[in-house]
């Protein structure tokens, strides 16, 4: 099958890469050539429109909602360039309301339109271990799933066009919220005198453990936060949870507060640093268990 991808990011590529590992030709777009996209051996271009010629099937891994929309709908995006019958599968995180809407003017041109955002980092994208969250109608999904087999190991049918982008935010959510709490019990641990080696070992194991404490905590203590999912981002998708919610009319609560938090992050210049840096917002008001591991 002849594919194009849009986005060579930090999660693009190495999803690109491993479906030329699988025998897939891949026409790939990108603004800004870096070094290491010499790695992909098929043709690299600059414009939408370019990347979609005698394509299949094109991936989209991009930031969000507006770059979407531009790489779509611009005047040289894909919808005007894709061949009858094409599918776009959508792997970046956006908005299900812009999802439905560009699924159906897919429709309307001949074109199909699948939502399947990612789980997992840039390591794990490497290894093929993403996990997918997936809009789609029945039929699309069967086209897009020995795709998305080669990239992940758990698919997940969320249910129609849009369902996949509306269970992303929710995971995100969730995630960056976490984040949140675990910053603050941090803090809150260091305030009390509890050492850090043993907090570590009790939020990993025990009834207040989550993925986000097991993954990240040995970092936050050792002071890493090299980015490979930035406090910006982790805004971002916080800002796509209050704007999904506001549509719906649910009022948000605690992830109107962590959205707050990491605003705060940001004013603190920590938004290049990984979005477990919100950790440091609460350094500000008390001790933190880093200080013992100086």
């Amino acid at each position: 099958m002849k594919l194009g991808f849009v986005g060579l990011g930090k999660m693009g590529l190495p999803m690109a890469l491993r479906l030329e590992e699988a025998g897939h030709s891949v026409r790939a777009m990108v603004r800004t050539r870096r070094p290491e996209m010499d790695r992909l051996r098929g043709t690299i271009v600059q414009a939408p429109g370019d990347v979609a010629e005698a394509t299949d099937l094109i991936v989209l891994m991009l930031p969000g909602p507006a770059e979407i929309s531009l790489v779509l709908r611009g005047e040289n995006g894909l919808f005007r360039h894709l061949r009858d019958g094409a599918t776009v599968l959508d792997c970046s995180t956006s908005l299900p309301t812009l999802t439905r809407d560009l699924q159906r003017e897919a429709t309307s041109r001949g074109l199909h339109y699948v939502d399947a955002p990612v789980i997992g980092g840039p390591t794990v994208a490497a290894e093929g271990g993403l996990q997918f969250l997936v809009g789609a109608t029945d039929e699309d999904f069967a086209t897009v799933r020995p795709i998305l087999e080669l990239l992940g190991k758990e698919i997940i049918h969320m249910g129609g066009p849009g369902a996949g982008h509306a269970a992303k935010i929710v995971n995100n959510m969730v995630a960056l919220t976490n984040m949140a709490v675990l910053g603050e019990g941090m803090a809150l641990a260091a305030s009390l005198g509890l050492d850090a080696d043993k907090m570590t070992q009790m939020l990993s194991k025990g009834f207040g453990s989550s993925y986000v404490a097991q993954r990240h905590m040995p970092k936050i203590i050792r002071g890493d936060f090299t980015p490979t999912f930035t406090l910006a981002m982790g805004l971002k998708d916080l800002s796509l949870a209050s704007d999904v919610a506001r549509e719906s009319g649910y009022p948000l609560f605690l992830a109107g507060t962590a959205m707050e938090l990491f605003q705060v992050g940001r004013a603190m210049d920590f938004a290049g640093q990984n979005y477990t840096a919100v950790s440091r917002v609460f350094e500000r008001f008390g001790k933190s268990l880093r200080s013992q591991k100086a």
